[in-house]
């Protein structure tokens, strides 16, 4: 039976599902599984980069759109989940543990945060405050589990809360709603790093059995909230087209490939995902991020890329994992 894994963050919201075994890789046969992991990733991020004008051209009030995301989200995952594991998915979520419910009200928080920072401030400040997550990840591991940063580490942290520092500065001329944002956008980012936290402290390595609740439990926590307004056929196709295609498909390609490549690499390519979103949004729908994001993100992306690039040079050549 394939044993689902959790990878990278995606800023779809939630943890990355893998749902194939991993092979094992020998030095023969490394570059070729490489080859196929790079392409699958790089084809997870081009499907990911509509996410974002999908959502604004559903053109639903933001918990509506957090309301049909969770829906069509969840449910297409679990059914995912469900072919997968058949009978054995309720006994993998009780594996977790009372841990699970924690993991599953974190995914829900990161869903319903996410999609109110998209609808609240611009898709680059969203991006943006999401690509937070490792350095959180970072900080959070140190205090709860001990573990060490090292000053590489130290000096990215450091670098993206400058650069997070300046889209703020930004959107504070653009007014509260914006700042509301990228707030909804960063405690996003801290939700789906404890998840991790949690799942590193618990040694757990699946988590795919609890994002689709989690998703249906966020969409669940949103109703109240929601405006529920008659809404047209075109609306709700983006919104299922953003929660029930885009999320689901890009999370597998993505945790496929990921599985296939170091996680330097990967967290690499992902960063495109930061990038591609916010520029189709500019060119279809002339969503300018503004000179203070652009200014902050290129501290952000440039942080991020060198720290995943020296983590990239510090990996072995070869990984292995059990089958």
């Amino acid at each position: 039976m394939p044993r689902p894994e959790t990878g990278p963050a995606s800023p779809g919201g939630g943890a990355v599902p893998e749902l194939s075994p991993a092979p094992v890789i020998s030095p023969t046969s490394a570059p070729a599984d490489a080859r196929r992991g790079l392409l699958v990733v790089a084809l997870g991020v081009l499907v990911f980069t509509p996410d974002a004008l999908a959502m604004r051209l559903s053109e639903l009030d933001a918990f509506t759109l957090a309301v049909a995301r969770g829906v069509f989200g969840g449910v297409v995952l679990t059914l995912g989940c469900w072919l997968v594991y058949g009978r054995g998915l309720w006994r993998a979520m009780r594996s977790l543990g009372r841990w699970g419910l924690a993991l599953v009200a974190l995914e829900a928080a990161t869903t319903v945060l996410f999609t109110l920072s998209v609808v609240w401030t611009s898709v680059a400040n969203a991006m943006l405050a999401f690509a937070a997550t490792p350095m959180i990840a970072a900080l959070l591991a140190r205090a709860v589990l001990g573990e060490r940063i090292a000053p590489q580490t130290g000096l990215a942290i450091a670098a993206t809360g400058l650069g997070l520092g300046l889209v703020a500065a930004g959107a504070w001329d653009e007014g509260a709603l914006s700042l509301k944002g990228i707030a909804a956008g960063f405690l996003s980012a801290a939700c789906i790093a404890a998840f991790f936290v949690i799942l590193r402290r618990l040694k757990a390595s699946s988590a795919t059995p609890v994002i689709g609740p989690g998703w249906l439990l966020g969409a669940l926590l949103a109703a109240p909230f929601a405006a529920f307004e008659p809404v047209a056929v075109h609306q709700v196709a983006w919104a299922f087209a953003s929660g029930g295609i885009i999320m689901p498909l890009a999370i597998t390609l993505i945790s496929w490939g990921s599985r296939r490549l170091p996680a330097a690499e990967t967290s690499m390519l992902t960063l495109l995902e930061v990038v591609t979103g916010p520029i189709l949004v500019w060119i279809v729908l002339g969503e300018d991020p503004g000179a203070w994001t652009l200014a902050g993100g290129a501290v952000v992306l440039g942080a991020l890329a060198a720290h995943a690039a020296w983590r990239w040079r510090a990996a072995p050549p070869t990984t292995e994992a059990a089958a």
